[in-house]
């Protein structure tokens, strides 16, 4: 999104980023427990002790998602080690919010909070104009929102390993999705305005 990027070939970008936010978000949900602990798991008290595991399942999820997708940052000449960093961050701070609030609550939490932390930590990676930021922000956090609140009611009754799985998928199938169209948009758009400078003015 920062208009002097190198440029990049859009279609490609587009389909690769929604292919690796599939696959690390389903990873996560296999592997991590994503998004963190479904109820039951707290009852109504706060479990101070949770954040040792969500420690370990958040910072890994962070990982797998965040350095996946500043991988393919690095395509775009667009500073990457904030992304890793804000994105890793985030899911921590979900992940502890799973293992840690009460039952009646960490879910609303996670869903709507959750979104909200993760795009704010990717707005702030890639410090984006308003416009743009607002664009990312909505997008993202009612994706996830979606994908975790409709994984858990598929799921509902189902074994806690299927929970996560299913919400892993659909939240990289989701959030993939949105993310990845809101690339093509500015990355479509950056190389039209190039195009149409050239035929005005004959330089790139």
């Amino acid at each position: 999104m920062n208009r002097n990027a190198k440029p990049t070939k859009p279609l490609l970008f587009t389909v690769l980023w929604f292919a690796v936010t599939a696959a690390g978000f389903t990873v996560s949900g296999v592997i991590f427990h994503f998004p963190g602990s479904f109820p039951p798991n707290n009852g109504e008290a706060f479990n101070p002790a949770g954040i040792n595991g969500a420690l370990v399942n958040g910072l890994a999820t962070g990982i797998v998602v965040g350095v996946g997708q500043m991988l393919l940052l690095r395509l775009t000449d667009r500073s990457s080690w904030r992304w890793a960093v804000g994105t890793a961050a985030a899911l921590l701070l979900i992940h502890i919010i799973g293992d840690v609030f009460p039952d009646s609550f960490s879910v609303l939490l996670m869903a709507v909070f959750g979104g909200l932390l993760l795009a704010g930590g990717q707005w702030w990676a890639l410090r984006l104009p308003l416009r743009d930021g607002l664009l990312w922000v909505g997008g993202s956090a009612v994706a996830w929102a979606v994908a975790l609140l409709l994984g858990l009611q598929l799921t509902a009754g189902a074994d806690w390993r299927i929970e996560h799985t299913v919400v892993g998928v659909l939240t990289g199938l989701l959030v993939g999705a949105v993310t990845a169209s809101i690339w093509a948009w500015r990355l479509f758009g950056s190389t039209s305005a190039a195009r149409g400078r050239v035929l005005r003015t004959g330089a790139p």
